[in-house]
């Protein structure tokens, strides 16, 4: 096996897209994605809100409370507030000529005197009111953030700095001159002593923390250089996240039981202060990675992430592992793995789950195929390199195949793949070197039981449809081959087709059907993957390791004895092993591991797949990981 080792990296998901915003209320907290708004409570109980709640739209942009029972929320249908006490929702009426500033919002900040809210969005600044009166203001840039002060003055983070809004409506800009030496404004809000606080990125990309006081800002650095990837406000103190580390801000004594007097102070480097305000105290904590957004109440700390939903932590157990708030949605359901990619920030991905998804190459969206409600078997990438979607409705025992066209899947002719009743389900997808393509058949029982329904072989090119399976009907006058019903995998190897079933290592040339089972000196027979290679070796995955076929006889390397869930070849020639122990890269010679501890989400690997620029593709059984190497 020839491969240029090099050391491969993983991302993981267990949600499609990354948390946007969130907003602690009574006995819980609301969790907003690109997918929806979540409620949590303490015990970690999930509850959708959408529709039904009178919440618009699926994608949160931002959440706001308004110091009081109701929050604030932006969706891509529209805004309006939800009181978490009644559990009801006042949608804001929105005129045609705001909605396309209401399609870039990026900030909310409910205003103190509890009549509306204040927008902040990529066009500038707005109010919008409960009875849907919206209003422009003279701040027409890009804003960043908001935050509201109790004395009614809002303030503006921008790309240039800050802004704020007297209770008069009048605008003050705020920049180095008086003190400010931010220029990217990631937050604000108030601080330990109720001055504003803003935390951002000076003109160098440096982390900053400015405080107001006495009419003009101060700026600080910390005197340990460490990035700063959120904050949030807590009652006397400002939260800061940074990697591995939570850093408390105070006012007085430290207002954070168990927080360490910490090496780090905040030392000015622009205004008039020459002493900080605040000191800082610290918490040593398994801070996950691509931190979003935190919010924080006195007793815990919740860290949104791009890829893993919520980590939730008690102030008082901080050091230990998180409670994580994630529903799981990429692989709801699941029962397979397959990914069709047109390039490198456009895959598609199905699990036979409750949804299939584009990937962008940094978030999830999910895909509807053929009307709502239909459910997407698989992806598969075509020898031309077209996309092609294989897809029925809920109960249906025919199989569809839909072509993506200028960002559109639409269906291919009239081409249709059946199976005896119930519903259709696949266990293999792939094309052979003659571009057609093969389909690993079940379906379900009226009892809902899986059975095995042999091999679809699809041609596109004339809509045509052949079966090979084990049937009582002479094979010479039908022309079905005897292809073992519980096939699992194929694999291509020259003129032959590989098949690993139930029944054991099937190969089949011209019209000759050979099965190798334990008689035939397999390990095991029932094999759950086979791959084979241009030097005409076949692999097999079973409980038994992974068995090595030389067109002779079959060996199983020592190095790869341990039960193996599926398995997969890249485009370097290394083999990828799932096993319920992580993800082994074998090259031959030497294994390569790759766990928890280098970015797999959990180790039980179900289904491996590798792209056409190499990528593997797992699924395992909390999400998805994509090892790039």
């Amino acid at each position: 096996m020839d491969a240029k080792v090099r050391a491969p990296t993983a991302q993981a998901f267990s949600e499609p897209s990354a948390v946007t915003a969130m907003a602690p209320v009574t006995g819980g907290v609301l969790i907003g994605t690109s997918v929806g708004l979540d409620r949590w409570d303490d015990a970690g109980h999930r509850t959708r809100l959408g529709q039904a709640d009178g919440i618009p739209g699926l994608t949160v942009k931002a959440l706001s409370h308004d110091r009081g029972p109701k929050i604030w929320f932006a969706t891509d249908a529209g805004v309006g507030a939800y009181d978490a006490e009644a559990q009801k929702s006042y949608a804001v009426p929105v005129a045609k000529e705001h909605v396309a500033a209401l399609a870039s919002v990026t900030a909310l900040a409910a205003d103190p005197g509890g009549s509306g809210v204040w927008l902040g969005a990529s066009t500038g600044l707005y109010r919008a009111g409960l009875k849907g009166e919206w209003a422009t203001t003279a701040l027409q840039e890009e804003v960043t953030v908001l935050y509201a002060a109790a004395n009614g003055t809002l303030w503006a983070g921008t790309h240039d700095g800050v802004v704020d809004r007297n209770a008069a409506g009048v605008f003050t800009r705020w920049r180095q001159k008086a003190g400010l030496d931010i220029r990217d404004v990631a937050w604000i809000g108030e601080g330990p002593d109720g001055a504003p606080v803003v935390v951002g990125k000076d003109e160098g990309g440096r982390p900053r923390v400015a405080v107001f006081s006495d009419g003009a800002f101060t700026t600080f650095k910390l005197s340990t250089d460490l990035p700063i990837t959120a904050a949030a406000a807590r009652a006397g103190a400002v939260i800061l996240t940074a990697p591995d580390r939570v850093l408390v801000l105070f006012s007085g004594a430290n207002p954070v039981a168990g927080a360490q007097s910490a090496d780090i102070r905040l030392v000015p480097v622009a205004g008039k202060a020459k002493r900080a305000p605040y000191g800082v105290g610290a918490f040593d904590a398994p801070l996950p990675r691509n931190v979003t957004v935190a919010a924080a109440t006195p007793q815990r700390l919740y860290v949104g992430t791009r890829t893993l939903g919520t980590a939730r932590y008690g102030f008082d157990r901080i050091r230990t592992e998180p409670t994580w708030l994630r529903p799981g949605e990429l692989v709801g359901g699941a029962l397979a793995l397959f990914v069709a990619c047109r390039g490198l920030n456009e895959c598609y991905v199905a699990t036979g789950g409750q949804t299939a998804w584009r990937y962008d190459g940094t978030a999830f969206a999910p895909l509807v195929i053929g009307g709502k409600g239909n459910v997407v078997l698989a992806f598969v990438r075509s020898p031309e390199g077209q996309v092609l979607a294989l897809y029925r409705q809920p109960r249906e025992r025919m199989l569809h195949v839909a072509r993506l066209d200028d960002g559109k899947f639409t269906p291919v002719a009239a081409l249709k793949v059946e199976t005896p009743s119930g519903a259709t389900a696949l266990s293999f997808a792939k094309f052979a070197p003659d571009r057609l393509l093969w389909l690993g058949l079940r379906y379900y029982d009226e009892e809902n039981d899986a059975r095995p329904y042999g091999v679809a072989i699809v041609d596109l090119a004339l809509n045509a449809v052949t079966y090979h399976r084990e049937s009582r009907d002479d094979s010479k006058k039908t022309g079905v081959l005897p292809v073992p019903n519980d096939v699992v995998d194929v694999a291509f190897l020259d003129e032959e087709s590989w098949f690993a079933s139930g029944s054991g290592a099937v190969r089949l040339k011209g019209v000759e059907v050979k099965v190798w089972s334990e008689a035939d000196d397999l390990k095991s027979e029932i094999l759950r993957g086979i791959v084979a290679t241009e030097g005409g070796a076949v692999y097999t995955a079973s409980s038994a390791g992974v068995g090595e076929y030389d067109g002779q006889k079959w060996r199983y390397p020592a190095q790869l004895s341990m039960p193996v869930n599926c398995l997969a070849r890249g485009s370097d020639g290394r083999l990828w092993l799932g096993t319920d122990h992580g993800l082994l890269a074998y090259d031959g010679k030497t294994v390569e591991k790759i766990d928890r501890g280098t970015g797999l989400l959990d180790e039980r690997v179900l289904d491996v797949a590798v792209d056409q620029l190499g990528r593997v593709w797992v699924r395992t059984a909390e999400g998805l990981a994509v090892v790039a190497y």
